[in-house]
C-alpha cells in the first residue's frame, strides 16, 4: 500500500477505483468519504494532505484546490494565531464564515505525525439554541419580575402593615428571586447575545 501522503496528489472523484490507488487506499478514501462530518487530514508542515468530500462542500473548494494549501485557507485571520487551537469558526473559499466545532487528533504513520480535524458546521444549531435561550429568558424573567414587584411592595409596608413573621417570609421571597435572577442572568450570558431593542 502507498503512503496517503505520495498518493494524494492523484484526483479522487466519487468512489470509483484507480489504477494508481491500490485497494486499501480505495477502501480509506471510501470510508472517510462516508463520515458525516468534514474531514481534514494535514502533516507536520500544516499542509493539507487529505479530505472528505463534506470538507468540499463545507468549505466549498474541490479537492485538489485543498491538497498542499496550509490549512490556514481554512481559517479565519483572527483565529491563526496557534496552531493547534480548536477555531470557533471556519472560512469558505467565498470569504464566508461559519460557525465550527472542530476536534483535533493526531496519528503516527510511517510518513510522520499527521493532525486530523473533524470540522462540523453548527451555524444552525448555535442559532436554534440562543432563539432558545432567549425565548427562555423572558418566558422566566417576565414571571419572576412580577413577584419581585408584588413582594416588594408588600415588604416595604406600601400596601398595609405587616406581621414579623410575614416580612420575614417576604425576605426570603425576595432574597430566593434575586439569586434566582441572577442565575438566570448567568445562564442567558453564556449563550444569548444581548436583546435588539
Amino acid at each position: 500500500m502507498q503512503p496517503i501522503t505520495q498518493s494524494v496528489d492523484c484526483a479522487h472523484e466519487g468512489t470509483e477505483r484507480r489504477s494508481d490507488v491500490g485497494p486499501s487506499e480505495a477502501v480509506f478514501r471510501t470510508l472517510l468519504d462516508a463520515v458525516p462530518d468534514a474531514m481534514v487530514i494535514v502533516g507536520q508542515d500544516r499542509r493539507i494532505v487529505l479530505v472528505n468530500a463534506e470538507a468540499e462542500k463545507l468549505f466549498g473548494y474541490g479537492r485538489g484546490e485543498l491538497l498542499g494549501q496550509p490549512v490556514e485557507v481554512l481559517v479565519p485571520e483572527r483565529h491563526r494565531i496557534a496552531w493547534g487551537a480548536a477555531s470557533l469558526s471556519g472560512l469558505r473559499r467565498d470569504g464566508t464564515e461559519f460557525a465550527a466545532e472542530i476536534r483535533l487528533s493526531a496519528t503516527a504513520t510511517p510518513d510522520g505525525t499527521l493532525a486530523i480535524a473533524s470540522v462540523r458546521d453548527v451555524t444552525e444549531r448555535d442559532r436554534t439554541r440562543n432563539e432558545a435561550l432567549a425565548n427562555l429568558n423572558h418566558d422566566l424573567r417576565s414571571p419572576l419580575n412580577a413577584i419581585m414587584g408584588f413582594a416588594g411592595l408588600m415588604y416595604s409596608g406600601k400596601l398595609g402593615p405587616l406581621s414579623a413573621s410575614h416580612k420575614e417570609y417576604l425576605g426570603d421571597i425576595l432574597n430566593n428571586a434575586n439569586e434566582l435572577l441572577q442565575c438566570i442572568n448567568d445562564a442567558v450570558g453564556l449563550g444569548v447575545p444581548p436583546a435588539k431593542s
